[in-house]
């Protein structure tokens, strides 16, 4: 666990500084899609087993949505749904300073919820979305010219006072920082090849599988293991 804050100090000093109150470098929706199924790509090749992946996503979650995750093991986590309107992306963190300003932690979920236009609270009452846990929200529609995201009063001095930026600078990692964090988080050493292929969003085949690493793994393993819910071929 020391060995990946460490990891996390060293990444938040090179990836660019961003958070809901600093959104102008935060990629596009559709770029941002991108971003999470390379990430779920890789993760699934590393691991399997889908229920110890830190990134995930599920391009039929349902008839007309996408779900990207990203879970850290320790509570914390972050979705995008994609949907006709465009993305909404929640996320928790259970270490954010927000939380010092209320007695009970279920309040915080209740002022950020009411904090959202209705619209986009109602996109989040899916269950599986965990609705009762969140910390932020943004949203961009297709039509908007830049993320929305939420507005909550926070005394506190932090500069990341709801967790955002320690959750959202994953997904701006260049390729070398990622590969950085696969090192330390699975304790293997990933080829860069590997990470800028999945970067690019290429296809993964069975000669890609065979090139960079894959022992015993083929591609029928990952067709059966993710079917329909990534760039394969």
């Amino acid at each position: 666990m020391e060995i990946l804050k460490d990891t996390a100090l060293k990444l938040k000093k090179m990836s660019p500084t961003i958070s809901i109150h600093n959104l102008s470098n935060f990629s596009g929706i559709s770029t941002l899609k991108n971003v999470f199924q390379s990430l779920a790509m890789l993760d699934a090749v590393l691991s399997p087993e889908w229920e110890y992946r830190y990134y995930s996503f599920d391009s039929k979650w349902s008839s007309s949505e996408m779900l990207g995750s990203m879970r850290n093991g320790s509570g914390d986590h972050l979705f995008a749904l994609f949907n006709s309107f465009g993305c909404i992306v929640k996320g928790f963190n259970h270490e954010a300073p927000l939380h010092s300003l209320y007695l009970d932690p279920c309040d915080v979920s209740k002022e950020v919820l009411q904090s959202l236009p209705d619209r986009i609270n109602g996109y989040l009452q899916e269950p599986a979305l965990v609705s009762e846990e969140i910390t932020f929200c943004l949203w961009r529609s297709y039509t908007d010219a830049n993320w929305k995201a939420t507005k909550v009063d926070c005394l506190n001095d932090s500069d990341d006072p709801d967790g955002s930026g320690e959750l959202l600078m994953a997904l701006k990692r260049t390729p070398q920082e990622h590969k950085l964090w696969v090192d330390e988080y699975y304790e293997v050493d990933v080829p860069i090849e590997l990470v800028n292929y999945v970067y690019e969003h290429r296809p993964f085949t069975q000669a890609t599988i065979e090139k960079y690493c894959l022992d015993n793994f083929s591609l029928s393993d990952l067709l059966k293991l993710d079917s329909g819910k990534f760039s394969v071929q």
